[in-house]
């Protein structure tokens, strides 16, 4: 996941899978709205990995704290 192309750090892995359980129900329900049902299978079996951000590794897209995106 990202913001403007951005990777999402998050204070907490706790804070990260709230996030993820948040995005899918948007998800389901923006599909459901559009119409789209076929799109609900994609979406309940996406494979989102949470994974730990170490100071050895490097993006050259550039990293944003999720608290600043909720500002």
């Amino acid at each position: 996941m990202h913001d403007h192309g951005k990777i999402i750090l998050f204070n907490s892995s706790n804070e990260a899978q709230f996030f993820v359980q948040e995005f899918i129900e948007y998800s389901k329900t923006r599909a459901m709205q559009l119409g789209k049902f076929g799109l609900i299978p994609a979406i309940m079996s996406a494979d989102v990995q949470i994974e730990e951000w170490t100071d050895r590794m490097s993006c050259t897209c550039g990293t944003v704290n999720f608290d600043d995106i909720k500002r």
